[in-house]
């Protein structure tokens, strides 16, 4: 009997440290998937996550036969035999009833929804999407997107036993943002670029934001919406050094159809105690001749974001002393005594 307890407690002592260092590691594990307990994002569900635009699929009209799809992650490609080319992969799956049905072997089609449309004449479907079975006669098989396209795609399924039973899936693109043409004024914004400004023209107009976007062939479109944000570069404290005053400005988010970058702008950044450096011709005399060394002044971040996706680009501007024009400071006579 007392080997009996001795062996009971034994066993129970062990299954409780293994299930500790079971606990302990599992923790351990989701530690390390999350960055420290900070980044959970792997473990959200696939619909949580940011779409970045491509293919979709959406099932459609059934009879008799069920369809439902599944994304295959990138990282799986090679183990579901899609190629490394595609941009987008799913997994279709159809059931036959009754579940005891003799012959469920199937067979699969892919064409346009429209193949006359004006995107879509001339073209060849599997070129754009292809469905490709498991095997011969599955009930699985693997939609791949290899590349935009402008006219919806249908895949069918159909039963060979029955061919009047039969389900589709449509598959649609959606809009993908490529680039974003930013443009205020006439200037088209580019890394690098130079804007001259004469600050002492107090009538000087300003210059309103323009967007326009690349984008690729779609079946669904998107909806952008641009904002600008406009902040002091890194090069800025060479400025300051040499104007001798620290710029106050700490920048603003505009967005299409606000204006900026004109003189009101400039009094906004070159502030000294006594108000805007235009009115101090000191001030802006060093600010002119620290302009010249070409400067890199203002970092300007355009961001857009859409349903389906996101593009940020970041562009470096110099503001040249073309234009400025070295302001009077003061004013002597030589003799400032008249007798007549």
């Amino acid at each position: 009997m007392a080997y009996r307890n001795n062996s009971s407690k034994f066993w129970t002592g062990f299954l409780a440290v293994l299930l500790v260092l079971v606990i302990a590691g599992a923790a351990a594990l989701v530690g390390v998937l999350s960055d420290g307990f900070k980044d959970w994002s792997k473990f959200q569900p696939d619909e949580e996550q940011t779409q970045e635009g491509g293919a979709v699929i959406e099932e459609g009209e059934s009879n008799g036969i069920k369809l439902m799809s599944a994304k295959i992650s990138p990282e799986n490609y090679d183990e579901y035999g899609i190629s490394p080319m595609a941009e987008t992969a799913y997994q279709l799956t159809a059931t036959i009833t009754p579940d005891n049905a003799t012959n469920k072997a199937v067979d699969w089609t892919i064409a346009f929804v429209n193949a006359e449309s004006e995107w879509a004449t001339g073209k060849t479907v599997t070129d754009y999407v292809t469905v490709t079975p498991t095997s011969d006669g599955a009930l699985t098989a693997n939609v791949e997107c290899l590349q935009a396209f402008g006219e919806q795609v249908r895949v069918t399924v159909t039963s060979r036993d029955n061919t009047a039973v039969k389900a589709n899936a449509t598959v649609d693109y959606t809009e993908k943002l490529s680039a974003v043409k930013a443009t205020f004024g006439s200037t088209v914004l580019t890394n690098g670029m130079t804007k001259s400004f004469d600050l002492d023209a107090s009538g000087q107009p300003a210059e309103v934001w323009t967007f326009d976007y690349t984008t690729s062939a779609h079946t669904i479109a998107d909806e952008y919406t641009t904002t600008v944000k406009i902040s002091f570069a890194d090069g800025v404290s060479a400025v300051e050094s040499a104007v001798g005053v620290e710029f106050t400005w700490a920048g603003e988010t505009i967005t299409s159809g606000m204006p900026s970058f004109d003189k009101t702008f400039f009094d906004k950044v070159f502030v000294t105690e006594s108000g805007a450096v235009s009115s101090n011709p000191t001030q802006y005399n060093k600010l002119v001749s620290a302009l010249s060394a070409g400067v890199t002044l203002f970092e300007v971040e355009v961001s857009t974001t859409g349903t389906y996706g996101n593009k940020t680009d970041v562009y470096e501007v110099k503001v040249t002393s073309d234009g400025l024009n070295i302001r009077v400071e003061g004013i002597e006579l030589g003799d400032t005594s008249i007798i007549f």
